[in-house]
């Protein structure tokens, strides 16, 4: 039995929570100190399943503790009624209950001014006064609450958590519902107010609140409970007179399901039917401007009603409208466990304790003040086995001391990951399309950073559109990379990385200059060729080396080119930085000097040897007829391919055309360790493309002492000194081709002066290790605002503690 209110009532407390700490301590400390002035009576605190210690720490202060079942599945309004009704079985119960959660504390004055309204009106069944949060410049999503908890006072239709209520009435209508996982206050209220019960907000301080949220994990989450609550509420009583809950879940499902739905559907369409282009586009614009109009509409409100400062009812516009995404996935998850017959869980967002005084608040841009922290690669997909050179670089960035976050634009295929050491890299690398298959976590990465940075996003938005090729597929192509880029730099922004670096400049170098911008961080990019500049105007070359803090070009060539396309005074910026090998894993025995093998039919044949991917560039045709013209007269003479590509059919049946097929191995992809072995079992390395930058597999036979025979095409020359390491030919010349190949067969002891020269040459100019210190130098440089002086290291470099 509860009685009713009397001249001179008891207050009694219920607080719940879990693993609260000092925030619980906190609480009843001050709930203690109120009972020992005698204005507040018994005290519970009912504990979730706590692990710290929380409910040794209630006791020793004095308050019952109620261990609630938590087997059954948490819920707030379970463990407030658990704490009502320990209330309602004491001896002499007490007439008032004041509700609170563990993370609040009671503030002074509170619990007179509340039994003071409910004694002077008998009509009100509940009070509530303003509930603020301690700390509201520790975040922004602190300071949302903070902005949330200051509602209009006077009659209202529901008051929060933290509430002071008459027991009679409370027990009237049994308390919370124990199966709502939020929204229990509300639904408790219209039960009230069915009854004839008026509850009010009363312009007096309540309670302190700790939210301690400070991730947008935790925003992301916490909005997602209101989604749940008003698609859970709408189930209950929606169809009922007052269509409760009706309003706001059709709100979410406007803006968190079928504006998202439209721009989708516009860009799709965009992209598929002719002639819509520019209108699809046109109409996902206009659409996605609603956005920011209806943030600017809110915040208007927000000053007019409340007097809010002009940055903080801008913030509460923009997290209005950026968390409808995650109420609609709130309100979809309510739906599918409601179909199901599903029992909901709670949504759990709430952070460790906050410090005993506030943080200073986070600046904007906070990357560039963090301490030494992993600098990210992306590439489109990593690791791959035509890109040994990058994972080297990445390995001898380590050995130095450097951090490398390896990021990639697609997961890597099976049939790239060959060895333990490439799985165990892909294990590791963070998949930019894979994580952006999600909506959530789409909208999740994007929301936050327009949140924190919101100038940041419109200016890389509007540097995306900028720089996007013609066309509207194109167009279409360049807002992917934009979202790309949002979920690229949410997770260097939790990663802490402090740079970003790119391999070629294409596409992935698009995203790379975009999630920079977004998450504020500088960026660099290794420049290849020769495909950039078949079309450095489609992928903004200019741009992007003026957006740079440096450049590394991996041959004067490459830089020429770099050059040509950008404005001079950004020429500075081009730096030499040359791919690499490690000499040691190549360092083959020479080749062989037995004249008589140019002629023999067995394993002691000579063997011509190819690396790289059986594609058009590569200029294999060429190859297979200088081949055909050489067996003519050596016909024990053996090639063999080593890669794949899109041309490996064509190319055997091209083989078996010309009646090459016993002669010609296709080996497939090699692991590093097995193209060295390859290496060691060649006698001539032959690279007949029609396009190159300076290839590594070049490199990684002139560290293995073979001669190579190359086409003469961009940088290869300024590896291959021909006559010296090597010989090169006009790409396409076969006649040529067949003779080079033919001088270096018939002369043993040049095939082994030039191998011997071909492997100072990498060991001087081409070490992996050397060329990772200096990037390294020019990393910290770029950073500091000042590169190092000379387009290469001086002589006295010291590379091995760059």
């Amino acid at each position: 039995m509860t009685p009713a209110i009397g001249p001179d009532p008891v207050i009694g407390l219920v607080a719940i929570g879990r693993n609260e700490g000092a925030r619980l301590v906190a609480c009843l400390e001050a709930a203690r100190a109120l009972a020992d002035a005698g204005l507040l009576g018994p005290m519970v605190y009912v504990d979730s399943g706590s692990t710290d210690g929380s409910p040794a720490r209630a006791e020793a202060l004095g308050v019952q503790v109620v261990h609630l079942d938590t087997a059954q599945g948490f819920t707030a309004g379970r463990a407030r009624n658990a704490g009502a009704a320990a209330l309602a079985a004491l001896p002499a119960p007490p007439a008032l209950i004041q509700f609170i959660d563990g993370d609040c504390t009671l503030q002074p004055g509170w619990l007179e001014t509340g039994r003071a309204a409910l004694l002077a009106d008998p009509g009100l069944c509940a009070v509530a006064g303003r509930r603020r949060e301690r700390f509201p410049d520790a975040s922004p999503f602190n300071r949302l609450c903070d902005m949330e908890w200051n509602t209009p006072t006077g009659p209202a239709a529901a008051v929060g958590g933290d509430a002071l209520y008459r027991a009679d009435a409370f027990h009237a209508v049994a308390g919370f519902d124990p199966a709502f996982i939020c929204g229990e206050e509300p639904e408790l209220n219209r039960r009230l107010r069915g009854r004839g019960w008026r509850l009010a907000r009363l312009d007096a301080e309540m309670t302190l609140h700790d939210a301690a949220m400070t991730r947008w994990g935790q925003w992301w989450k916490r909005t997602e409970r209101t989604g749940w609550s008003y698609a859970e509420g709408a189930a209950a009583y929606g169809s009922e007179p007052d269509r409760y809950n009706r309003r706001p879940l059709a709100r979410l499902r406007f803006w968190g399901m079928a504006v998202p739905a439209g721009i989708l559907a516009a860009l799709i369409l965009a992209l598929l039917v002719p002639g819509l282009g520019p209108w699809g586009l046109a109409a996902a614009l206009l659409a996605l401007l609603a956005y920011p109009a209806m943030a600017l509409r809110i915040a208007r409100h927000r000053r007019a009603a409340f007097g809010d400062p002009p940055a903080h009812a801008r913030l509460y516009g923009a997290l209005t409208m950026l968390g409808k995404p995650a109420e609609a996935m709130g309100a979809l998850r309510f739906a599918r466990a409601h179909a199901r017959g599903e029992r909901g869980r709670i949504i759990e967002y709430k952070g460790a304790p906050a410090p005993e005084a506030a943080p200073e608040p986070a600046p904007e841009s906070s990357m560039s003040a963090s301490p030494p922290s992993p600098v990210a690669y992306l590439t489109g997909e990593h690791p791959r086995v035509s890109h040994t050179f990058i994972q080297r670089e990445m390995d001898a960035l380590r050995a130095l001391g450097v951090e490398v976050l390896p990021c990639s634009i697609r997961r890597a295929g099976a049939d790239q990951l060959l060895g333990e050491a490439e799985r165990a890299e892909a294990a590791r690398t963070f998949h930019v399309i894979e994580t952006a298959r999600s909506p959530a976590r789409l909208l999740r990465a994007h929301a936050s950073v327009l949140a924190a940075a919101p100038r940041r996003w419109l200016s890389a938005l509007g540097l995306a559109i900028r720089t996007r090729p013609p066309g509207p597929k194109a167009f279409l192509y360049q807002l992917f990379y934009f979202l790309e880029a949002g979920v690229l730099a949410a997770h260097l922004r939790g990663a802490g990385a402090r740079r970003l670096h790119n391999h070629f400049g294409d596409s992935s170098c698009t995203v790379t200059m975009l999630a920079a911008e977004l998450a504020d961080i500088p960026f660099g990019f290794t420049m290849h060729g020769p495909t950039l500049f078949y079309e450095p105007y489609r992928w903004r070359l200019d741009v992007k080396i003026a957006r740079a803090d440096f450049v590394a070009c991996i041959s004067h060539f490459c830089r020429s080119q770099g050059m040509l396309f950008s404005d001079p005074a950004h020429w500075g910026k081009l730096r030499l930085v040359h791919c690499g090998v490690d000499p040691a894993l190549y360092d083959a025995a020479p080749s062989r000097t037995d004249a008589a093998a140019a002629a023999a039919d067995d394993a002691a044949a000579p063997r011509l040897l190819f690396v790289g991917r059986l594609a058009r560039v590569k200029g294999l045709p060429m190859l297979f007829e200088a081949f055909a013209r050489l067996r003519e007269t050596r016909p024990g003479l053996r090639l063999r391919l080593v890669g794949d590509g899109p041309d490996r059919a064509w190319l055997e049946a091209r083989a078996a055309a010309l009646g090459l097929t016993d002669a010609v191995e296709f080996a497939g992809y090699q692991t590093p360790d097995q193209v060295a072995g390859h290496m060691e079992e060649a006698d001539i390395f032959v690279l007949p493309s029609f396009a190159e930058g300076v290839p590594v597999v070049l490199m990684e036979a002139l560290a293995s002492r073979r001669p190579v025979v190359a086409s003469a095409v961009a940088g290869v020359g300024e590896l291959v000194e021909t006559g010296v390491s090597g010989l090169t030919v006009p790409p396409g010349d076969v006649p040529a081709l067949t003779e080079a190949i033919a001088t270096l067969l018939d002369d043993p002891a040049l095939r082994a002066r030039m191998g011997e020269a071909g492997r100072a040459r990498v060991a001087a100019d081409y070490d992996s290790a050397r060329e990772a210190a200096w990037l390294k130098a020019l990393m910290q440089g770029g950073a500091a605002g000042a590169l190092p002086e000379g387009l290469r290291p001086a002589p006295d470099f010291i590379w091995s503690s760059a």
